[in-house]
């Protein structure tokens, strides 16, 4: 599998939008133009390849020694098939030096999708990811943070979230 930096100069940047809209509801996602626009040395993203076809995409937020792993996705017709503990093990390699870091949604039994919320945190303690015990509230979603090579703390995540949401990070409330 290759993975390739993105910017807005892509060649299959309108496919790699396609997959970015389609997999993350509209309260989730940063607007995609400001995503691209803003990819640089601590914004990065990722599209990954096998034989020159799209699998999946990442974006990685880095600030201090923190890998924020704000959105990983891969195409649903090839879900299911290893590509994305494949891809977390190259974001591993990566960025093996920082403490890698995802927010999922709350696993609580009140949520409508509660058996994907649980898959979904099932595939990331898989993968090495394990609580750090520091949950917020967005746009009315409930989040708990995971981390991998090492514990993040509440005022870690926010420091980090506060040097790439800006203005934004005073909306989110912790417990």
């Amino acid at each position: 599998m290759e993975q390739k930096l993105i910017d807005k100069n892509a060649s299959d940047i309108r496919k790699i939008r396609r997959l970015y809209d389609e997999s993350f509801p509209n309260e989730e996602r940063i607007p995609f133009f400001h995503l691209v626009n803003s990819a640089g040395r601590d914004r990065v993203m990722h599209a990954y390849y096998q034989d020159e076809e799209l699998v999946g995409l990442t974006v990685m937020f880095l600030a201090y020694d923190i890998a924020y792993l704000s959105y990983i996705c891969i195409e649903p017709s090839l879900q299911d098939r290893g590509y994305g503990t494949r891809i977390l093990d190259m974001l591993k390699e990566t960025y093996r030096d920082y403490r890698m870091t995802i927010d999922i949604e709350k696993t609580d039994s009140d949520s409508d999708n509660l058996e994907e919320r649980l898959r979904r945190r099932a595939f990331y303690v898989r993968n090495g990811f394990e609580s750090t015990g520091v949950f917020y509230t967005y746009n009315n979603v409930e989040y708990e943070i995971l981390s991998w090579n090492g514990i993040v703390s509440k005022e870690d995540w926010q420091k980090t979230i506060e040097k790439h949401w800006g203005k934004y990070a005073a909306f989110a409330t912790y417990r």
